[in-house]
């Protein structure tokens, strides 16, 4: 006889066993996203990167303003991915 309060869950694979075993163990933890509030999201850092090129100012000053290399101001730029 088995132990008293176990039930019997039968799996047809590992991978589903082992995501019910997680979805028991943290169904009563919250889910939420950490969020860094120093870093502003990309699209409006971008934007405004495009823009005070546009207005004259030069990539290295920029690439110290925004905390990123030259490089990535020439690709944000031009609009190439990293």
């Amino acid at each position: 006889m088995p132990p008293r309060g176990f039930e019997h869950l039968a799996r047809s694979t590992v991978p589903i066993a082992v995501a019910t075993l997680l979805l028991r163990l943290y169904r009563h933890t919250s889910q939420l996203k950490p969020q860094n509030f120093k870093i502003q999201p990309e699209d409006e850092r971008n934007t405004a990167i495009r823009a005070r090129f546009a207005s004259g100012e030069n990539r290295i000053d920029l690439a110290k303003v925004f905390g990123i290399s030259r490089k990535r101001v020439y690709q944000i730029i031009h609009r190439q991915r990293k």
